[in-house]
């Protein structure tokens, strides 16, 4: 069971990371440039998509970020949105928008579904 300080640590750890993000978003910019040489027009391409890439990992996240805070605000933080279950203390300090115990977050990896919910999308934010 959380305490309420720790409770209190993740939440502000939560709305620290949604600052960021928003932050980050506003930094980023996506120009739609043409150049003369072909060669210059690939790299343009490569960076645009770079761009659009972050852009969405940075979405993905905040969508992440702001499910956690809703979860802490309805009481259900803590607990695996798959099985129920309490997601571990540990776990929850190193990945405070986590929404799955390590166990169903393994066995998803295991059967190949799709971690957009969860996992990839926050690879990047540690």
């Amino acid at each position: 069971m959380m305490t309420s300080t720790q409770r209190e640590s993740l939440r502000s750890a939560l709305e620290t990371r949604l600052m960021e993000l928003g932050t980050l978003r506003r930094q980023r910019s996506i120009a739609i440039e043409r150049a003369p040489d072909p060669m210059d027009e690939v790299v343009l391409a490569g960076l645009q998509e770079f761009a659009i890439s972050s852009l969405d990992n940075s979405f993905a996240q905040v969508r992440l970020v702001k499910a956690a805070l809703c979860r802490l605000g309805d009481g259900s933080y803590g607990c695996c949105v798959q099985c129920e279950g309490e997601i571990g203390m540990k776990r929850l300090t190193a990945l405070p928008h986590a929404s799955f115990c390590i166990r169903c977050q393994e066995l998803m990896e295991r059967q190949g579904e799709s971690l957009d919910r969860d996992e990839d999308s926050q690879r990047s934010w540690a």
